[in-house]
């Protein structure tokens, strides 16, 4: 888990022709590639939730799915946002099916995880540890998500090119 002690985590950068471009760009240098399709995991903590019925509204504009926690999903829904699949806790079998077994079998393309709390904490870190082993793009605070659907909606709509800083800057 990284933390503002850290002295070497390493930086990447993209330059883009929109924010959201430039955003796209430094996934990939980061090893991340944002999904263009697919089912996007969501668990928020309650002090998100209102601001991720925004990010939930724009993915399925996009034409995402959302998989959801029965509690972000119902906050979603209860805001008119549909929620296609729910996930129960991890271990347990209540819902039979939880955010790891989605992210190891490839049903999740992107996860936007902003745990609070003791368990919400634990959990968070098993996702996390399965979105790196399975190579699943993981958003763990609500601007960086923001940023990943403005992201895919801007390469979506303009692609992008690859140009040297020399190029951009003679």
């Amino acid at each position: 888990m990284l933390g503002p002690e850290m002295r070497s985590t390493g930086e990447v950068m993209g330059i883009g022709e929109s924010f959201g471009i430039a955003f796209a760009k430094a996934q990939l240098a980061a090893g991340t590639r944002l999904p263009d399709t697919g089912q996007v995991f969501l668990s928020l903590a309650d002090s998100d939730k209102v601001a991720g019925v925004e990010v939930a509204s724009k993915l399925r504009e996009l034409g995402f799915t959302i998989a959801a926690t029965v509690g972000t999903a119902g906050f979603l829904r209860s805001r008119g946002v549909s929620v296609d699949t729910l996930v129960g806790k991890i271990g347990a079998a209540d819902l039979g099916v939880d955010a790891v077994s989605l992210i190891a079998t490839g049903q999740v393309n992107m996860v936007i995880n902003t745990p609070s709390g003791r368990s919400a904490r634990a959990d968070g870190a098993a996702i996390r540890m399965a979105c790196t082993v399975y190579k699943t793009a993981c958003m763990t605070t609500l601007s960086a998500a923001q940023a990943a659907v403005v992201g895919i909606g801007d390469t979506r709509a303009q692609g992008w090119r690859v140009a040297s800083l020399q190029e951009l800057h003679p």
